[in-house]
Formats: structure tokens, C-alpha cells, sequence
């Protein structure tokens, strides 16, 4: 599977670290499954307002039946992250 997102707001934050990112932001995810009980995850992140160049970061998933996957919209208040300790905002 892959997803294209853009429409990002100064709001947000790349990841858990608080890695910032301008309006200009794409993001372009490539998911799809190496083995029967791994899902990989491979993010391109194109930011030219803020970053010199593109990045990718790799994530593996392994199944799990015992955890229970939600959608949500980022920046709401529950997974808003900006008053934890050490997360860096611009």
C-alpha cells in the first residue's frame, strides 16, 4: 500500500521526538507485509522549506493480536505531545 499526504499544518510534529516541519511538507509511505507476521513501513519525508535534503525512516511491525489499532487526527488533544519533557518544538 502506498500513501501520499500533504496539507500539513506548522501544528504537528514529524515524530515522538518533536521534528519539526513547515507547510510544505510530503510524505510518502510504502507499506506492505515481508513475511507472514512482519509489516514493513518505509517513510520518504520531502520538506524543502526545512530540511536540505530528503529522508526515509524504516519501521517494522510485528502482529500482534493483542493490541487494538484506532484512527485519530493528529494534533488532537490526547496525542498532542508538546508538553511532554524533551519533545522539541520550533
Amino acid at each position: 500500500m502506498v500513501v501520499e499526504t500533504a496539507g500539513f499544518n506548522e501544528k504537528t510534529f514529524i515524530d515522538s521526538t518533536g521534528a519539526p516541519h513547515t507547510d510544505e511538507m510530503h510524505a510518502l509511505e510504502r507499506m506492505r507485509r515481508i513475511n507472514p507476521t512482519q509489516m514493513e513501513d518505509v517513510v520518504a519525508i520531502h520538506d524543502p522549506q526545512y530540511y536540505a535534503g530528503d529522508w526515509q525512516a524504516r519501521f517494522l511491525y510485528n502482529l500482534r493480536n493483542d493490541v487494538r489499532l484506532e484512527d485519530y487526527v493528529c494534533g488532537q488533544p490526547h496525542r498532542d505531545l508538546s508538553s511532554v519533557a524533551g519533545v522539541r518544538r520550533p
